[in-house]
């Protein structure tokens, strides 16, 4: 959770928000095609694959302690990737419309250490 100021009506006045997911942006990674497509279109974020997306394919999840965890986990795979310069940020997000978010992949990923995008998680299911 984390609080907002609304000056408009009193700049004292804080209302707390607590979002309905949690997402990982990324700043800052190496130029190569896709990520700077990527970075200049919609934003770059952070897939429940471990690669680079954009909005539609990113990884939403339900807390910020899950969120944090992975970005955690996966910053050593991310820097090694795509360079010492990269940023992942923790993102307030909308759920799906469908309401599905990617923690049993994302949980998965991280009790196994299996950040490689194209093998997938023997635990997920």
């Amino acid at each position: 959770m984390f609080t907002i100021c609304i000056p408009a009506f009193d700049a004292d006045a804080q209302v707390k928000f607590s979002p309905a997911a949690w997402t990982i942006r990324v700043e800052g990674a190496g130029h190569q095609a896709h990520t700077f497509a990527c970075q200049t279109k919609d934003g770059c974020f952070v897939s429940a694959h471990t690669k680079l997306a954009g909005w539609g394919k990113h990884a939403v999840l339900s807390t910020e302690a899950i969120a944090n965890e992975f970005r955690t986990a996966i910053y050593p795979v991310m820097r090694k990737r795509h360079g010492d310069s990269i940023e992942l940020i923790l993102e307030a997000s909308d759920k799906r419309k469908n309401g599905i978010t990617d923690d049993v992949i994302v949980l998965a990923r991280i009790r196994e250490r299996n950040f490689v995008p194209n093998k997938a998680p023997k635990s997920e299911s």
